[in-house]
């Protein structure tokens, strides 16, 4: 498409600019020229990325990393030089925009999905697709069991009062959750009582997200950090593509268990900011 060729051209441009502005120039005007009359004459051109890219050096590719992006790598033993090899070798398709519909993309190669940003240089997040084989291989020994992840609406609009006998909607979602969601569970069975293959996860969403806690058995220690979460003061905005980012990172793991049962519970008063 038209917004991939200007992408890949202006990366492109920026990693031959050290041969100096002319022949940079001269570079892209060539690589633009070929791909505007493969274009005009109805030739596809897929491998564009792999054309742009197969002069640089791996190690000259750009990665410009950031605190999210290292702690996942760190995480999932992932190399600066694996994400680097993605971009030059790997398959390339759309991601999931950002928060403010900004373009990403993933790259995929040799086990490894890598998402980066519109200019293709600033590390999103990663992780391992083999991680979901080394899961099915552990699953046969392991107990079955729950992930539950809560994302609770922290926007300004939550501290309205409109809800009978509540301070605030955000004193009744988290009243509600000790109430109707966990205490029912411990009454109903034992099963699930302060068992680590039975767990939940709270993730606040606001600006951007937070994890407040992240996999609690079920116990009366979570209904009372629930309760207690009722005092907690709501603001600004309630930016959905952040939470459902930090909810993917949490269960991406998880997804590859036969065992284990999935749930998840996005709790808003309105429309997405």
């Amino acid at each position: 498409s038209r917004e991939e060729m200007q992408s890949l051209l202006s990366m492109l441009r920026s990693y031959t600019e050290p041969l100096g502005a002319s022949r940079a120039d001269d570079s892209v005007t060539n690589l633009m020229t070929k791909l505007s009359l493969d274009d005009r004459r109805g030739v596809n051109t897929p491998d564009t990325s792999h054309l742009m890219l197969s002069s640089i050096r791996t190690s000259d590719i750009t990665l410009i990393s950031h605190e999210h992006g290292r702690q996942r790598r760190e995480e999932r033993d992932i190399l600066k030089r694996d994400l680097q090899e993605a971009v030059k070798y790997g398959r390339r398709e759309r991601a999931n925009p950002g928060r403010d519909g900004s373009i990403r993309w993933r790259f995929t190669h040799q086990g490894i999905i890598y998402i980066t940003d519109e200019t293709m240089k600033h590390e999103i997040t990663s992780w391992r697709m083999k991680e979901a084989e080394e899961l099915l291989d552990v699953d046969s020994k392991a107990e079955f069991g729950s992930h539950t992840v809560i994302v609770v609406d922290h926007s300004g609009s939550m501290r309205k009062n409109d809800v009978p006998g509540y301070d605030s909607r955000t004193a009744a979602v988290y009243d509600c959750l000790a109430r109707d969601f966990v205490a029912p569970q411990l009454a109903a069975s034992a099963a699930v009582q302060n068992k680590p293959s039975h767990v939940v996860t709270l993730i606040e969403m606001s600006d951007e997200s937070r994890v407040v806690f992240q996999h609690h058995p079920f116990n009366l220690a979570l209904k009372r950090k629930l309760q207690d979460m009722a005092s907690t003061r709501a603001f600004s905005h309630g930016n959905y593509l952040p939470a459902l980012d930090a909810v993917l990172d949490l269960l991406v793991h998880d997804a590859a268990s036969r065992g284990k049962q999935l749930f998840l519970l996005f709790l808003s008063d309105g429309a997405p900011s």
